[in-house]
């Protein structure tokens, strides 16, 4: 059990250590005793790390090494699943964004 603090009312109050990593996992809004409607963020530190590692990889696909790709898994743009990402990829390749 984690003791949780209301940004809202500062009321204390206790999240099981599953519940706060489905919150997180799953961007799930959740109310604080008093009703105070609730979200986990992520740190800007993980957002920048997670920004800098697509940017490396946006890339090593303007490149043109699709190598990298694995055949199927998950987009790092859309977050869809794919059985053929690499002709997926192509999708998004003309929207990426270098000004940060």
């Amino acid at each position: 059990m984690d003791l949780q603090k209301c940004s809202k009312c500062s009321i204390a109050f206790g999240l099981t250590r599953e519940f706060i990593d489905f919150c997180k996992r799953n961007d799930h809004t959740f109310y604080c005793p008093n009703g105070h409607p609730l979200i986990f963020t992520e740190s800007t530190t993980k957002k920048l790390e997670q920004k800098i590692k697509r940017l490396e990889w946006e890339i090593k696909m303007n490149k043109k090494d699709y190598s990298i790709l694995p055949l199927s898994g998950k987009c790092p743009f859309c977050g869809n699943m794919y059985s053929v990402l690499r002709h997926h990829y192509r999708v998004h390749s003309h929207k990426i964004d270098y000004s940060g």
